[in-house]
């Protein structure tokens, strides 16, 4: 966030449970309520409608969690970071939970404009219905060999298109250079847990995209994103650190 004479600070948040089903506006809603009533100094936009200056990063799905969601903001003047993470998570809906904490260095860069790679970690299990009988899908003792296969064979693939929508039109994405590793481990009561790494431009493939291409008749239980990066120089670094101006405060989730 170019901050020019304000205080930049980066939260990093959670976004646990029963919340992944509100929206991302309603997200920056509720952070908005939470800093006014955590009384910071916040710095606000000119105009006719003065609001927060924030800045969030790559907006989450509707119905996805993560432990590694991030938000700029800026202030008026320094304040002390110690109680923040805290106080901030006190008066934020339930499910929302600030991790850390950075002051930014001057001029550091935005978000949006930083932010390179994510990983997601995807739970499938072995039935779009449990209710049915017989369930779809391979049993659970096959689980893992079945999707391990199949992503055996997306990893081998040279070129992987998708069709995407957008304002009606449809468009096919070429999108296997941006997938830059899936692993496939087991998971908990007979699920399949994916770990997978993409990059973050529109040419990397989306998490429902890899669930179509590798688990389309299969349940999806859950995707949460676990790490987003900023790389430089061939080095990765969590968004918290990246631009920070000092060490980060981290704060347990």
């Amino acid at each position: 966030m170019k901050s020019g004479a304000h205080t930049a600070l980066r939260l990093r948040y959670a976004k646990r449970g029963r919340i992944r089903f509100i929206s991302h506006r309603d997200v920056a809603r509720a952070f908005e309520r939470a800093l006014r009533a955590a009384g910071l100094p916040l710095a606000f936009t000119q105009g006719f409608t003065p609001r927060p200056r924030m800045g969030f990063g790559p907006a989450l799905a509707l119905g996805y969690e993560s432990d590694a969601e991030y938000l700029d903001v800026a202030l008026e003047r320094p304040v002390e970071l110690e109680r923040l993470p805290v106080d901030l998570s006190a008066v934020l809906p339930t499910g929302l939970t600030v991790t850390g904490v950075a002051e930014l260095a001057a001029r550091a860069p935005a978000l949006g404009e930083s932010i390179t790679h994510h990983c997601w970690e995807i739970e499938v299990t072995p039935a779009i219905d449990a209710f049915k009988d017989p369930a779809p899908g391979p049993a659970p003792a096959r689980l893992l060999d079945v999707v391990g296969g199949r992503v055996d064979a997306l990893r081998s693939r040279s070129a992987w298109e998708v069709e995407r929508d957008r304002k009606g039109i449809t468009t096919r994405v070429e999108v296997r250079a941006g997938l830059h590793r899936v692993e496939v481990v087991p998971g908990p009561d007979g699920a399949v847990l994916l770990t997978v790494e993409v990059g973050a431009g529109a040419t990397s493939p989306r998490p429902a995209e890899v669930v179509a291409a590798v688990a389309a008749d299969l349940g999806l239980r859950r995707v949460i994103r676990r790490a987003q990066w900023i790389e430089r120089d061939g080095v990765r670094r969590d968004p918290l650190v990246a631009d920070a101006a000092r060490t980060p405060l981290e704060c347990a989730s």
